[in-house]
């Protein structure tokens, strides 16, 4: 998912650059990507110039706003299958432009065999850290600004029993300024 939002965030910037590049006034163009047709990384300068033409093609009037879409524009120049609307505002007050993604997720409940899993992972490092330190925790932090990074704890996380070499586990949601503390048992 981060891989994704990265490459649409570049593809975007591009896109604004080739707009601007062309001394068009500045607008605020909101993209909504399609849920299922991942944008390609080999098609991020063919997809920049084509949103740029669209925006031009569609800027509204001073103080107006539209949104392009295959239902509203059906016999105009489709959008690419990657992208679901795009709606474009032209505002007399602002004098830079803006294009940003539109996202939108589930925030989706960890389960117990994910958490057993990221222990796993994690206890790699631990011969190591175990030579410095008579204990050490695990901070697994869940930032929480992208939806990639959005996780909740379910009530059979909390009272679930991990096995794991850490001697405390906690779990941050980061946004939320929320810390649980994972209950471990220690690996044989």
């Amino acid at each position: 998912m981060r891989a994704r939002k990265r490459t649409e965030d570049e593809v975007l910037r591009r896109a604004a650059e080739r707009y601007s590049s062309k001394g068009l006034p500045p607008g605020v163009v909101n993209v909504a990507w399609h849920p299922h047709q991942a944008l390609g990384r080999r098609r991020i300068p063919e997809f920049a110039a084509d949103a740029a033409d669209l925006v031009q093609e569609h800027l509204p009037e001073p103080n107006q706003g539209v949104t392009i879409d295959d239902r509203r524009y059906p016999a105009r120049r489709s959008l690419p299958q990657e992208v679901a609307s795009l709606a474009v505002i032209r505002r007399e007050s602002i004098s830079k432009g803006s294009w940003t993604p539109i996202r939108a997720a589930f925030v989706p409940a960890i389960t117990p065999p994910e958490f057993q899993r990221t222990l796993h992972d994690e206890e790699a490092k631990l011969p190591s850290d175990r030579q410095h330190c008579r204990e050490v925790w695990l901070l697994i932090v869940a930032r929480g600004f992208e939806p990639s990074t959005y996780g909740d704890l379910g009530p059979e996380v909390q009272g679930h029993r991990f096995e794991s070499a850490f001697d405390r586990v906690f779990f941050l949601q980061y946004f939320d300024r929320l810390v649980s503390e994972l209950y471990v048992g220690q690996v044989a």
